[in-house]
């Protein structure tokens, strides 16, 4: 009888076993086609179209690819641990890294060097743990999550569109392209200066200008006001002459700000962004020039605007990036604060050099007024 029950009592718990193992999730990787890049790739092309019912299918199926694929990589990264070889191994990535190809885990290796590639063994400590870790992270798609916040603003459902594009920003280190994280910067900027809220505008745009270590520089800022302060035509002339500064991304943000903070009176302020960013432009340009032109060097902020103005790409460059316009708001602002000179020259050498543009025109009836 004992014999009975226990035959039963095996059966039975090899009937649960049974039932809890077909009962698990079976992790699998994502299939070919379904890739959360292609899903991406239709969604962007939907919104250029103007289908935004569209987008939103494809950007939640990028979604759910992102998190798929990060789920099966996770499954198949703890999956590593069953080799006593690679508990033996350690914790580095360069010491785990050949046990997995000894053992021929392909996938593995492959998940290992795809993320190193990418994000370089800094980005992890140097440890295969902060791969695992990391994959919770990567299951995120801000790229989807900023479409579908840009058509919820086109639809005017600003509340929906913000929410969507902080978490997109929120996981921008995920970006497969990460200077992307600007253009999200720039469109949270713009959604919230639409609704009125001026502290989510100026933090945006400074979340931007974070990146800038010249804006960053409180000295250097201190240092580029030297110049105007002098008020004379040499001192404009110097100003372009003796000072550089990367970071074209940051243009259009200095351009915002500069109007913000003249706005709101605080013209110093306002003062710093525009000479940043009026530097920042001729730097971009004279890098573009000697790419073009052999032997180009700076002789004058004149000639350098007029070179520009014979390359429509240039132009057209300076139009969606606010850089003709910031030149003009440095010429505006320095007049407000009584550097009439300095004003002067820009206004004149904006207006002769870029006559036929609109910062151009407004350059010259600043001078006849």
């Amino acid at each position: 009888m004992k014999h009975y029950i226990k035959s039963i009592f095996a059966v039975l718990v090899l009937f649960f076993l049974a039932i809890q193992c077909f009962s698990q999730e079976i992790v699998r990787n994502v299939p070919k086609g379904e890739e959360a890049w292609r899903y991406l790739l239709k969604a962007q092309n939907a919104f250029d179209s103007g289908n935004y019912s569209d987008v939103i299918v494809y950007a939640e199926k990028a979604k759910s690819s992102a998190r798929q694929k990060a789920k099966w990589e996770l499954y198949t990264l703890d999956n590593t641990f069953k080799k006593q070889k690679v508990r033996n191994a350690g914790d580095k990535i360069d010491d785990v890294l050949p046990v997995l190809k000894e053992l021929e885990l392909k996938d593995a290796v492959e998940i290992v060097e795809r993320r190193v590639a990418q994000k370089g063994r800094k980005y992890f400590d140097g440890k295969f743990s902060k791969i695992i870790e990391k994959e919770d992270y990567f299951s995120q798609c801000p790229e989807a999550d900023f479409l579908i916040g840009k058509v919820y603003k086109i639809e005017g459902e600003f509340s929906l569109a913000g929410s969507y594009m902080e978490q997109a920003y929120a996981y921008w280190e995920n970006l497969d392209v990460p200077e992307q994280k600007y253009d999200i910067l720039y469109e949270l900027a713009f959604l919230f200066y639409d609704i009125g809220d001026d502290e989510k505008f100026e933090s945006y745009l400074l979340l931007i200008l974070k990146d800038n270590p010249y804006f960053t520089d409180a000295g250097f800022l201190k240092g580029l006001l030297r110049l105007p302060n002098k008020d004379s035509r040499e001192a404009m002339e110097n100003f372009f002459k003796l000072y550089r500064a990367e970071g074209a991304f940051s243009i259009k943000a200095l351009s915002l700000l500069s109007e913000y903070y003249m706005k709101n009176g605080e013209i110093e302020k306002a003062m710093e962004c525009a000479a940043l960013g009026s530097l920042t432009v001729v730097t971009k340009i004279e890098n573009t020039l000697m790419e073009r032109t052999h032997d180009y060097s700076y002789t004058s902020f004149a000639r350098l605007l007029n070179d520009a103005a014979s390359f429509p790409d240039i132009i057209e460059w300076g139009n969606s990036n606010d850089a003709w316009k910031i030149i003009y708001n440095f010429g505006d602002i320095s007049a407000s604060m009584g550097k009439l000179i300095f004003a002067r020259e820009i206004f004149s050498i904006l207006s002769s050099c870029h006559k036929d543009y609109y910062w151009g025109r407004r350059a010259a009836q600043r001078l006849i007024n």
